[in-house]
C-alpha cells in the first residue's frame, strides 16, 4: 500500500482511493442499468396551435409533443399519433399530405385530438386537444 499526502498534509491511502473509485464505477453502472431498463411511458400530449381560426378551404399543420416519464422527457410525436376531428364536416385530416394537417371543410367549431397508446403505461389511451374555428 502506498501513502500520499494531500495539500493539508493528511495521509491518503492509494488502495482506499482505488476502492472508492471502483465502488463509484459500480454505482454509476447500476444507475445506468436502472435508467436504461426502466420503461419510458407517454404521460401527456400537447397539441399546438391550441386554438386556430381558418377560412373555408384553408389548412393548418398541427404538432403533437409527447411528455414521457424519463429522458428525453419531451419529443415531437406528430407522426406517431392518431389525428381526429370531433366534427369532420368542419375539419378533417386527409390521408395524403403530412400527419397533423387539418383542412377546413365547413363553418363551425371542432375539437382536434391527437391520441396514442404507443409507449403508454399498460396501453392506456393518452390524448391532447386543440380547438379549431372555421368561418
Amino acid at each position: 500500500m502506498r501513502t500520499l499526502a494531500n495539500s493539508r498534509g493528511s495521509a491518503l491511502s492509494v488502495s482506499t482511493c482505488g476502492r472508492v473509485v471502483q465502488l463509484a464505477s459500480v454505482l454509476l453502472a447500476l444507475l445506468l442499468l436502472i435508467e436504461c431498463s426502466t420503461p419510458r411511458h407517454l404521460t401527456e400530449i400537447d397539441v399546438s396551435p391550441i386554438t386556430q381560426g381558418l377560412q373555408l378551404g384553408e389548412s393548418v399543420q398541427y404538432t403533437a409533443v409527447g411528455h414521457f416519464t424519463r429522458s428525453p422527457v419531451t419529443e415531437d410525436i406528430t407522426t406517431n399519433v392518431r389525428w381526429s376531428s370531433s366534427n369532420a364536416s368542419v375539419a378533417d385530416f386527409g390521408t395524403d399530405g403530412p400527419a397533423g394537417k387539418a383542412t377546413a371543410m365547413g363553418t363551425g367549431a371542432t375539437t382536434i385530438t391527437a391520441s396514442s397508446t404507443l409507449n403508454t403505461n399498460g396501453g392506456a389511451l393518452v390524448s391532447g386537444q386543440a380547438i379549431l374555428n372555421v368561418q
